[in-house]
């Protein structure tokens, strides 16, 4: 994610999926989903489908 994290807008709904995603420093509109990449997809697609 490098520096490209910071360029995201503030009022922008962004996610975080990473096992160590609590350890990460992260701008305030980052939703950290602390799973494995496969589990954190399915997840994220859960919260998508939600929010329509």
């Amino acid at each position: 994610m490098a520096g490209l994290i910071h360029e995201i807008s503030a009022n922008c709904n962004a996610y975080s999926i990473d096992p160590k995603a609590d350890q990460q420093q992260l701008p305030p509109q980052f939703q950290k989903i602390v799973m494995i990449a496969t589990q954190g997809m399915q997840y994220l697609k859960k919260i998508l489908r939600q929010s329509r």
